[in-house]
């Protein structure tokens, strides 16, 4: 027997929390180019975008005095 799952998703963004981001303008191309071709709205991929980035950075901390 086929185990049949269906998976749904919660939209985690919050439309009344919304804030600004100054992003540069070949950012904002490629991230209208991929909303575009997946005909999602341009701001739940850039919250998509910005939430994968950030669950998956790495912060490498520097010494003050570099010799």
């Amino acid at each position: 027997m086929k185990n049949n799952v269906l998976v749904l998703k919660a939209n985690p963004i919050n439309e009344r929390s919304w804030k600004p981001i100054t992003i540069s303008t070949q950012l904002h191309a490629s991230i209208k180019e991929i909303a575009n071709e997946t005909k999602m709205p341009i701001s739940k991929i850039a919250c998509l975008m910005l939430d994968f980035a950030c669950e998956h950075v790495v912060i490498e901390k520097q010494s003050k005095f570099k010799r």
